[in-house]
């Protein structure tokens, strides 16, 4: 089963500015079909985030700020089912990676901890809204700790199912 796998993607800058490259080699997935791009502001959380019977395997990638970034194990057949991961990501912190690949069995989310964060994302598939979902990131069984206390939430995060452990993927 695969795991998400975090990167330090170099910036290259000068008086003009900066220049990076998204480093897709070693990867499971070299066939990327989306590029969406999210700008957000400190506190902004968005998540969690999948899509059924068109899953989609995920590079993130920081360009500006920091973010939280929760990975939910939703395959029922996988170990780790229920369980989820926590990753810091920052484009200025060198300490810190600033990418990460999410294979397409985990549900996704994050939360911006700098004043704004910009941040790009590759996906194996298309978007599909008919498969589209979303578990409340803040639901109290997950008991995760995103590290802010007035989220941000879209209409559709604030209002998404709970989460209750079933097959999530069919």
């Amino acid at each position: 089963m695969q795991t998400p796998i975090t990167n330090k993607i170099p910036r290259f800058a000068d008086e003009r500015g900066w220049f990076m490259s998204t480093q897709t080699e070693g990867l499971p997935v070299q066939n990327w079909l989306m590029q969406n791009t999210s700008y957000s502001h400190k506190d902004t959380l968005r998540g969690l985030h999948y899509q059924s019977s068109y899953p989609q395997a995920k590079l993130i990638t920081v360009l500006e700020g920091s973010i939280t970034d929760i990975v939910l194990d939703i395959d029922p057949q996988s170990p780790a089912y229920g369980q989820w991961l926590k990753y810091q990501l920052s484009n200025t912190d060198p300490d810190l990676p600033n990418q990460i690949y999410i294979p397409n069995h985990y549900a996704h989310g994050f939360v911006v901890t700098s004043d704004s964060a910009l941040i790009s994302y590759l996906t194996d598939n298309t978007y599909h809204p008919e498969a589209e979902h979303s578990i409340h990131p803040l639901s109290p069984s997950l008991d995760i700790s995103w590290g802010v206390t007035d989220a941000i939430l879209s209409v559709k995060d604030a209002n998404a199912t709970p989460w209750e452990p079933k097959d999530l993927l069919s």
